[in-house]
């Protein structure tokens, strides 16, 4: 699940720089937004996986 979060993380931040490149952006406000966005979407997928173990 580290592994999960961490490789969600890293392709937002991936995302983010290339959008800010793309759109030449001075600060960095797609990649923080993209990191943020990412982040919930690790939580999500790793309390979604927390809830069907405690299941079985």
């Amino acid at each position: 699940m580290a592994f999960q979060m961490a490789a969600l993380l890293a392709i937002g931040a991936f995302i983010g720089v290339k959008l800010d490149k793309y759109f030449q952006t001075k600060t960095p406000y797609l990649t923080a937004l993209s990191v943020l966005v990412f982040l919930f979407v690790a939580f999500y997928a790793t309390l979604k996986d927390f809830i069907i173990k405690k299941k079985d």
